[in-house]
């Protein structure tokens, strides 16, 4: 079955202890900062933001909330734990501590920190990938951001696998917009109802949560196959955009992790 519709929010409690403390301290700040900070600890209470979640939203929501965590009320306080190892020389000086940053982490922080990466943008743009996009995919996610192992630990249980384009895109979404032009090439001068176009923004939300889509989860898993005849006049046409949006994030041929090595040390 699918996990569509669960949408994953590690922080929401969070937020709305938040948005409850902050809110009302902000009453004594000027008018213009309560409304460039209120909104964001409203929208992140909403259901719908996190179904159409993207890295850029998270980013732009850190960004806003850090700022905030000052004005929190109550005296309680809250232990962290954090884990650091000590790096000590044999002469028994200490170097320095080296965090530890979990595979997670890196990742993010790559996607974070290489946007525009010309890969990248193929994924977020739904342009198919060629065999060099997945070695570079590869190279990053198995030797640059960690090892195989870590990789697998990482995504297991996920529905990309070894597919790392899949992963990717499960992370960075999308663009929405070029997602509904594109099934405008799969016919054309028919002009949508509003739950043809509601049918085409879920399967959109899903490719953006889980990183892909086929058709037997379209025609076999909620909450799809429930709405399907909507598009019962146009299934061919919904088929072929379907294929589309998986072919794109489908290798040609396999790459295996020597020639990864290989390409890397060229």
């Amino acid at each position: 079955m699918s996990s569509f519709g669960k949408a994953q929010q590690p922080c929401h409690s969070n937020v709305g202890i938040l948005s409850a403390h902050v809110i009302p301290a902000l009453a004594g700040v000027e008018a213009g900062i309560y409304g460039q900070k209120a909104r964001p600890c409203k929208e992140v209470l909403s259901d719908v933001a996190w179904q159409n979640v993207s890295l850029q939203w998270l980013e732009k929501v850190r960004t806003d909330l850090r700022d905030l965590v000052k004005f929190l009320l109550g005296d309680k306080k809250k232990w962290f734990v954090v884990d650091i190892d000590d790096v000590i020389s044999e002469e028994g000086e200490v170097e320095g501590v080296t965090p530890k940053v979990s595979y997670r982490q890196r990742v993010m922080d790559f996607l974070a920190n290489n946007r525009h990466l010309p890969v990248l943008d193929k994924i977020y743009n739904m342009e198919k990938l060629e065999d060099r996009d997945f070695r570079e995919l590869q190279r990053i996610l198995w030797e640059e951001l960690g090892s195989r192992d870590d990789y697998n630990h990482y995504t297991q249980g996920k529905m990309c696998g070894d597919n790392v384009a899949v992963l990717i895109r499960s992370l960075i979404g999308v663009d929405r917009k070029v997602a509904m032009q594109r099934f405008g090439s799969f016919i054309s001068g028919i002009e949508l109802n509003s739950e043809q176009e509601e049918f085409l923004m879920t399967v959109i939300s899903y490719v953006c949560e889980n990183g892909d889509i086929t058709k037997e989860i379209v025609v076999n898993d909620p909450p799809f196959d429930e709405r399907l005849d909507v598009f019962s006049a146009y299934m061919i046409p919904l088929a072929r955009y379907i294929e589309n949006i998986h072919n794109v994030v489908i290798p040609l041929y396999p790459v295996n992790e020597n020639e990864v090595s290989m390409a890397a040390h060229k």
